[in-house]
């Protein structure tokens, strides 16, 4: 469970896709045992192994750099399979996880890949979250069901007190994807991690929940907000940090994009799947309080139709 594949048949078009970088595989940092499992897969036939290097626009929610493209010689299909080499972080005591844990896990990876959504499960001794990449969080233990349990119980309930309204239902999400984001984040190659990497994240979950309650029901794809940042000498390590990561070439959602190329701005337009990915970066230690920004609904009143910033 802590690194597997997994395969998506039929997923990749053969003559590739726009707005996706793709490179030869270079298997010599591959290890053999890896290498034995990839190969058990293609089969013994000649196939051209490629690596996705970046996945830019909409192909970005469907394909991760890392995934591995096959095409086959001689076989001139139009769709490629893909292999996507995963790992999960996982918090298990003593015991370790049970097989009838590991199936639930599966059967929940396999729900969230095939219909590309995020997942949950939540039990007495086992706690899952899942992307719709399928790539897990696992804690295992006596009283898994009391992790993160603010959000947690907006999506799973186990003793109900408050109504699950869409705006605490979008709350939560966006408080479990922060969390996800945080520990796949740090401690996305380990795998096997100790009781302090989730120990941290309760704070997370807290905060990222009440930052966006405060936002109240805006939810979907079409809706915008307004993302104001702040320039404060407490703020300035966190801003630092994401600067640097922009210079490095790491990931960063487009509002943040938007900060490092326009820092005199005041606000800058942001879809709520780019809040919700900004929120990942709370985890951060150099967060200070409520954070170096927040987001505020659009009035028409006081922003003109064409304007992205100002």
């Amino acid at each position: 469970m802590l690194g597997y594949e997994i395969i998506l048949s039929q997923f990749f078009p053969s003559d590739g896709v726009l707005g996706v970088d793709e490179r030869s595989m270079d298997i010599s940092g591959v290890e053999p045992e890896m290498m034995d499992r990839i190969g058990s897969m293609v089969g013994e036939g000649p196939v051209e192994l490629t690596e996705i290097v970046r996945a830019r626009g909409k192909a970005g929610h469907h394909l991760l750099p890392g995934d591995v493209v096959c095409r086959y010689a001689g076989i001139g299909e139009q769709r490629c399979d893909v292999i996507r080499l995963l790992r999960d972080v996982v918090y298990a005591d003593g015991d370790g996880v049970s097989s009838e844990q590991q199936r639930a896990i599966e059967e929940l990876r396999q729900r969230c890949v095939e219909e590309h959504r995020w997942g949950v499960v939540r039990r007495d001794e086992l706690m899952v979250i899942m992307d719709a990449f399928g790539r897990g969080v696992v804690f295992s233990s006596y009283g898994a069901f009391r992790w993160w349990r603010k959000p947690m119980e907006m999506l799973s309930s186990r003793q109900r007190h408050t109504d699950p309204t869409p705006e605490r239902v979008a709350a939560a999400w966006c408080a479990i994807r922060a969390v996800h984001g945080h520990l796949h984040e740090v401690y996305g190659g380990v795998g096997s991690v100790g009781m302090s990497a989730f120990t941290k994240t309760e704070r997370i979950a807290r905060l990222v929940y009440d930052l966006r309650m405060r936002l109240g029901c805006v939810a979907g794809d079409g809706e915008v907000v307004k993302m104001h940042y702040f320039w404060g000498l407490k703020h300035a390590p966190w801003w630092d940090r994401v600067f640097a990561r922009h210079e490095a070439g790491l990931f960063l959602p487009k509002p943040l994009l938007h900060v490092c190329g326009h820092r005199s701005t005041k606000w800058v337009k942001s879809s709520v799947v780019d809040m919700d990915l900004v929120f990942r970066f709370a985890g951060w230690p150099e967060w200070v309080g409520q954070g170096p920004l927040k987001f505020t609904r659009i009035d028409k009143d006081d922003v003109r139709g064409g304007w992205y910033w100002r």
